[in-house]
């Protein structure tokens, strides 16, 4: 299979019948929107469904001859350059609003910002989160997956310093993050962060923590968390899985 198996000015689409598709490192296409076609018995990685966050990247759930947003249940078809929202369809597709066959349990997602001051190692917020939640420091690290390199703050902040603004994946067991580094003028860095954490039982989240915790993240200037359902193991399904419930903190 090619890089890209459909190319247009607007849009790199990738048709992808795995099981799971991993965010790949080819999946970068420059001034191109990033849509992944799957049948409707593939999932995602939790760093791949973040990083379709641009206005055109989708998840194209190609179900029959329809095709759906995995993400959303919205109706698309093919305008010529790449898929988009169908304007004359209503409601979400069928496929989206079916049941699961998986047991759904909880998911921690927790977003933040912080601001690392110049000299200090990058990623100390994230690493306590991690620490906090689940008794462990992250494992591993990567560009993309899988996240081969073994867990190194001063390795992490030597190459994200240098090239920052790329996404990157952080992994442990039950946890996965998506961070992206960006320097400011006085030499400091702004790190936003999306962490997430997977319990098989959604009342195990740790929700009456979670303001306490985040009061003692370093340089952290604004956080959210919510409570998700979905699979434990943080793979995402082409299907509705309830409304996020908003914790305070």
């Amino acid at each position: 299979m090619s890089v890209s198996d459909v190319l247009t000015p607007r849009a790199s689409v990738l048709l992808q019948d795995r099981a799971v598709v991993p965010l790949l490192g080819w999946m970068a296409p420059e001034g191109r929107a990033l849509q992944v076609v799957t049948p409707p018995t593939s999932r995602l990685t939790l760093p791949l469904s973040l990083a379709l966050a641009g206005a055109d990247d989708r998840w194209v759930v190609a179900d029959g001859p329809a095709f759906y947003d995995g993400l959303t249940g919205h109706h698309l078809h093919w305008d010529g350059g790449c898929f988009v929202p169908d304007p004359q369809a209503q409601g979400h597709a069928p496929g989206f609003t079916a049941k699961s066959e998986t047991a759904s349990g909880g998911q921690l997602f927790l977003t933040m910002e912080s601001r690392v001051p110049q000299g200090e190692p990058l990623a100390g917020a994230l690493a306590q989160v991690c620490q906090a939640v689940l008794g462990y420091p992250p494992t591993g690290w990567g560009r993309t997956e899988p996240a081969g390199l073994r867990w190194d703050r001063a390795r992490f902040t030597a190459e994200l310093g240098s090239r920052p603004g790329r996404a990157v994946v952080v992994c442990s067991a039950g946890m996965v993050a998506s961070t992206s580094v960006m320097p400011l003028p006085d030499g400091s860095h702004l790190e936003q962060s999306t962490v997430v954490i997977g319990f098989a039982d959604p009342s195990t989240v740790p929700v009456p923590q979670m303001s306490g915790i985040v009061a003692k993240l370093p340089g952290v200037s604004a956080a959210a968390a919510q409570v998700r359902f979905g699979r434990p193991d943080l793979t995402v399904e082409p299907r509705w899985t309830g409304a996020p419930v908003s914790i305070q903190l």
